[in-house]
């Protein structure tokens, strides 16, 4: 049987439109007052809104690939989720950049004093402590290295959904047609 879409297609073309959905959200979010870096935390809405538009993008790439194929295999529908992830995250890593770098450098020291009064408000470490690993910390917190896992967590969160959404979506070839 000939193979109409490729995996890196349908996971291109749905990585990027759920990539740029993501980025406008944020930016909407942002504009509108909605995020709260002082705070350290994300807001339920934004966490809901990403995850039901990456899961979205995942099951919609690997319907494509089994709609234009005529056939899914487990590993076609797990190959679709990577490179949806894949392009996902580089559409959001470079809106992270772009934001961090250049729109709101100071959300970055809003990010970081958030975590060390949390830190410290916890109990976890010491302010002596605290104080040894923030430059740790903090590297962890520029704009690359934010970027980098941001790529890193979307291709992990696109492949646990596509599993799951293989194993229910597969469907093998017909060997006589």
């Amino acid at each position: 049987m000939e193979q109409n879409v490729s995996t890196f297609s349908a996971g291109m073309r749905y990585g990027l439109l759920g990539g740029v959905t993501l980025v406008i959200i944020g930016l909407i979010m942002y504009l509108m007052g909605a995020v709260d870096y002082s705070s350290g935390k994300q807001d339920t809405l934004s966490q809901l809104l990403s995850f039901l538009i990456l899961v979205t993008s995942v099951v919609l790439a690997i319907r494509y690939f089994k709609t234009e194929n005529g056939a899914l295999s487990f590993g076609q529908g797990v190959g679709a989720s990577f490179f949806t992830g894949l392009f996902m995250g580089l559409v959001q890593a470079v809106w992270v950049y772009v934001f961090f770098s250049f729109i709101d450098p100071g959300a970055l020291e809003l990010i970081q004093e958030a975590t060390k009064e949390q830190t410290l408000a916890s109990g976890q470490m010491s302010e002596e402590e605290y104080e040894q690993a923030e430059s740790m910390m903090n590297a962890f917190t520029s704009p690359g290295v934010m970027s980098f896992m941001t790529v890193i967590m979307s291709i992990i969160f696109s492949l646990i959904i596509g599993l799951i959404a293989s194993l229910i979506m597969k469907e093998e070839a017909n060997p006589l047609a």
